[in-house]
């Protein structure tokens, strides 16, 4: 090859080379980072559509609190205690919706402010049981349907003398337990417990007892300490105060209890889920 040819090709090279170089620069510029999040079912809050789609109240402040920071949102769903495994081995980023414990606080940050003020919990028995709950001392000597992983309330959660049978997976299984005799009471928090008695229509099978824990019980989204992201902690937190300063999670309350209504059904007393859920939710 002559001298010439050689001049040729090498600029021809390096004219390629410049230009994989530019477009792999603007495929970066055009990409958005990606806020993995671990998803569970806790209705109304964090639910699942029929085609897969994540949804519920918390998810979609999620949605917007990502939106304002650049982020485009991937779900890796799982039960609650594998999700909390997720973000403690820094496999996902961010959860909604979850208690605060010291334990976890070993791994995750809770970003600020708290999404919720209270979070009810709530003791259920099958209908004609003859089981009275009116204080928490009634709970003694029964067997308690709940889940691993999950907290509930101080006192619940350290009493030695509690009965408890935890399930593995979602809530959906304590029911079962409860309606198959396996568990004398089920615990859950009180907006979705009455959110599956309702959906289900287990109304006539299931009733919810007097005693309800419902004292102030703050509710978080956390952040793993292992995020790529958690550099950026105090800019999660201005967005979110931000968003809550800004009543978008009222906002999106109302508009998903809507959508609700439009698409079930009143019941026989004439109640719509507006009327049935606002009474729990507590925004």
């Amino acid at each position: 090859m002559s001298y010439g040819n050689k001049i040729k090709w090498f600029a021809l090279i390096l004219l390629l080379a410049m230009l994989l170089c530019s477009l792999s620069t603007q495929v970066r510029a055009d990409t958005r980072p990606v806020l993995c999040v671990a998803h569970n079912p806790l209705p109304p809050w964090k639910t699942t559509e029929k085609d897969g789609t994540p949804g519920g109240i918390d998810t979609e402040l999620l949605r917007l609190l990502a939106a304002r920071m650049g982020f485009d949102l991937k779900f890796k769903f799982g039960p609650f205690a594998r999700c909390l495994f997720m973000l403690e081995n820094g496999q996902a980023d961010i959860m909604a919706t979850v208690l605060r414990s010291p334990e976890r606080e070993l791994s995750l940050y809770y970003l600020q402010p708290p999404v919720h003020t209270h979070s009810n919990k709530a003791f259920y028995v099958r209908k004609n049981s003859r089981i009275s709950i009116n204080r928490f001392e009634d709970l003694y000597h029964l067997r308690i349907g709940t889940n691993i992983g999950v907290n509930y309330f101080s006192r619940f959660d350290s009493d030695p003398k509690l009965i408890r049978d935890p399930a593995p997976k979602n809530f959906r299984i304590n029911i079962r337990k409860l309606l198959n005799t396996r568990v004398d009471v089920i615990v859950g928090t009180e907006a979705m417990v009455d959110y599956y008695i309702g959906t289900y229509g287990l109304g006539d099978r299931i009733e919810k007892c007097s005693y309800v824990y419902n004292k102030p019980n703050n509710v978080y989204f956390v952040l793993s300490k292992k995020s790529v992201y958690a550099d950026r902690l105090e800019e999660f937190n201005d967005t979110l105060r931000t968003l809550m300063k800004e009543k978008a999670l009222d906002r999106i309350g109302k508009a998903l209890l809507q959508r609700t209504d439009a698409h079930s059904p009143a019941r026989s007393d004439g109640s719509t889920n507006q009327r049935r859920w606002t009474k729990v939710f507590v925004f």
